[in-house]
């Protein structure tokens, strides 16, 4: 279309670089190939797409670790508001699947380890389809997430803009949060309040209430053992900090899931693929559920318990099958190393 030629764009990416230098510092410098600076340069996705589709706007990148695709797309909605421009494209790719990344992660002891195997994960020759089922957000066996790469883009709009040339409209953006633990380099905080408070600030952005509107939440949830547990936390928290309209109103319980059992972990991307699969649960009132979760851990189950049921809604684990449900609104987290969280809120076209 021709509004996207003059359309700026923002892309996040984590660690796409890794496979570049890696492959870089195992040969001669003579044989170093001329693209290697552009190849891992943060910029070259975006700078790319650009030149793919001839988008004139502003060129923007972002690099906040396992966040980033959900940072861009936050700072695109905030730029269609400012009225700076109609439309951005934004997401994120990760492309990090190789020795030097896994190993770096594998020091960190980040990755899944385990060996996993069931009747239906098991090939024609009876192999160890451990792949398919490391990945287990929330589970009881669960240690360490699954490395994964991708990408995934939104095409966002001003209203009125979009109404004009007759896009198709899966979503609405209802609100934004941010927010930083400030607690360590690679764990997030125990207790979930920082990442609570983005939570909180994209339903203050929003206007709307977390305990009497939002559905559901697709969680940044990566199958690691701490990670899962803090998620949990922020999400109860971020319910016993938001006081509904009516106190005696009985509220469904809020819907949780996370896609990663499925997807694996995108890294930079993560938030980008999120956040369109949470545009799909708004759009298709069908809610994902989390894959591999087949028995809840014990400090899962712990972390779900309100203390205050009367004050609290419960908080469901979609597991085994898709919950089908109309949903006017729900929410997308993404949490970073460093502490930074981002959380992004969807909802019905009205």
């Amino acid at each position: 279309e021709g509004w996207l030629i003059v359309c700026p764009q923002a892309i996040g990416n984590g660690m796409s670089s890794c496979r570049d230098i890696s492959v870089a510092s195992s040969i001669s410098q003579r044989k170093l190939s001329p693209h290697f600076v552009p190849q891992i340069l943060p910029n070259s996705p975006a700078a790319r797409i650009a030149i793919h589709h001839n988008l004139l706007g502003p060129n923007l990148s972002h690099s906040e670790a396992c966040a980033a695709g959900a940072a861009a797309i936050a700072e695109a909605v905030q730029l269609i508001r400012s009225g700076s421009v109609k439309g951005m494209v934004a997401g994120g790719c990760e492309s990090a699947v190789e020795a030097l990344g896994l190993a770096g992660f594998s020091r960190l002891r980040a990755l899944s380890t385990g060996s996993f195997t069931n009747n239906d994960n098991q090939s024609e020759e009876g192999e160890d389809c451990t792949a398919k089922l490391s990945s287990r957000p929330f589970d009881s066996k669960r240690n360490g997430f699954v490395m994964a790469e991708g990408a995934s883009m939104l095409v966002l709009e001003e209203y009125e803009h979009a109404l004009a040339r007759d896009a198709p409209i899966l979503a609405e953006v209802l609100g934004v949060g941010y927010s930083g633990d400030a607690f360590h380099i690679t764990a997030p905080e125990p207790t979930g309040r920082g990442a609570a408070r983005a939570m909180l600030n994209a339903v203050d952005d929003a206007g709307i209430s977390m305990n009497e509107d939002v559905e559901y939440i697709n969680t940044h949830a990566t199958s690691t053992p701490v990670g899962d547990v803090a998620e949990i936390n922020a999400i109860r928290l971020t319910l016993s900090r938001t006081n509904h309209y009516e106190k005696n109103k009985p509220l469904p319980p809020l819907l949780v899931s996370s896609t990663k059992g499925a997807t694996g972990h995108l890294l930079g991307a993560a938030g980008a693929i999120e956040a369109a699969l949470t545009v799909m649960t708004v759009s298709q009132n069908t809610v994902p559920h989390t894959r591999n979760l087949d028995d809840i851990s014990d400090d899962i189950q712990h972390a779900l318990k309100s203390k205050d049921e009367k004050t609290q809604r419960s908080i469901h684990l979609v597991q085994h099958k898709p919950i089908s449900q109309t949903i006017t609104s729900a929410m997308s987290n993404s949490f970073g190393f460093g502490g930074t969280n981002v959380s992004l809120l969807f909802g019905k076209v009205k």
